[in-house]
């Protein structure tokens, strides 16, 4: 197959995606020209957007390159920007991935509101990463024929199960947007520190309020790595004990949790995507609700004071991982949808 896909270059869940099918089909990206240099994805080609967001500029250069490629399928992933641009290509098979807040949030914003709904409405096929979005998809094309759920997926080969009774390690791996409700979980690391002040807090990510959070930081026992490469991210869950999410909202359930529960590591996240659908309390993690600092907190707290438990649940999450989110076997379901298609 010749597949042409519209997304984010800079995400590694465009990377992992287009990659997974550059091994036995010719992958085209068209993606915008972000200020960080050569992207390092392995490709066909990858075709670069030099104008912003907002410029109607780039929706006539993708369908240049769209025209030139001739792709079997042209593939979307966020329905915002990349979905809008592929619909105004008229192309079909024409495919749409949806990954969250442009589902959930952005429908709900008057300048964003009508792309979501043109990408949508334009694609043969829609893919959501779980149940939380594809019901949001419903809620805006009020049908189901066209929506399917497919992981984004972890590779089991990389992501390993580890134990240490005696470690106390905390990581928080979302950054530093709104969503993500950082400060909730500066909060909970006061608290839990008080009542185990022999407990590790790693931080990792980026994002728009970084800058904000920096000082605060300073003043907490967290040790922040800042962005890491993402062939890093099993060495710091290999030393990891409990993952911790403070998020407002979630598309399904972060890859970052799924991963961190490949690897042993027990999740203590808040209500929101699927999380209540996956995490049962005292089985397989905690759910808390959103904001609620003394609920996460005490979670955390219980879990680092209980190896046995962390261990049990640690076993039960890898099992799990491997039956519903191995990156082969999502990629697989993927790979028979565009031959439906076709």
């Amino acid at each position: 197959m010749k597949l042409c896909y519209l997304a984010d270059g800079r995400s590694i869940h465009t990377k992992r995606w287009v990659e997974y099918f550059a091994r036995n089909n010719e992958v085209h990206l068209i993606t915008m020209d972000y200020p960080t240099g050569k992207l390092d994805i392995d490709v066909h080609e990858t075709h670069y957007l030099p104008y912003g967001y907002t410029s109607v500029l780039n929706e006539m250069k993708v369908k240049r390159i769209v025209r030139d490629v001739e792709p079997d399928i042209l593939h979307a992933h966020f329905a915002t920007h990349y979905g809008y641009w592929g619909a105004c290509t008229n192309f079909h098979p024409f495919v749409v991935s949806c990954w969250g807040d442009d589902v959930l949030i952005h429908p709900h914003k008057f300048f964003l509101r009508n792309l979501v709904h043109v990408a949508l409405y334009g694609a043969d096929l829609i893919t959501c990463d779980g149940v939380n979005s594809a019901l949001a998809v419903r809620d805006i094309i009020d049908t189901v024929d066209k929506i399917n759920i497919i992981p984004h997926g972890v590779d089991l080969t990389r992501f390993k199960v580890h134990y240490n009774q005696s470690s106390k390690v905390v990581i928080y791996m979302r950054g530093f947007e709104p969503v993500y409700d950082w400060k909730t979980f500066f909060e909970v690391v006061t608290i839990v520190h008080k009542e185990v002040p022999s407990a590790v807090f790693y931080i990792i990510g980026g994002g728009s309020e970084v800058e904000i959070a920096k000082p605060l930081m300073d003043r907490l026992p967290v040790r922040y790595l800042g962005q890491v490469m993402y062939g890093q991210i099993p060495y710091y869950l290999g030393m990891s004990d409990v993952y911790v999410s403070t998020s407002k909202s979630e598309g399904g359930l972060a890859l970052s949790m799924i991963e961190a529960m490949a690897s042993g590591v027990v999740p203590v996240v808040t209500d929101v995507g699927d999380n209540s659908k996956t995490i049962v309390n005292g089985v397989n993690g905690s759910v808390c609700e959103v904001g609620n600092v003394d609920d996460i907190s005490r979670s955390v707290i219980a879990l680092l004071k209980d190896s046995k438990l962390r261990k049990t649940i640690g076993e039960t999450n890898r099992k799990w991982v491997e039956k519903n989110q191995d990156y082969e076997v999502c990629m697989g379901m993927m790979d028979q949808l565009y031959r439906g298609l076709l």
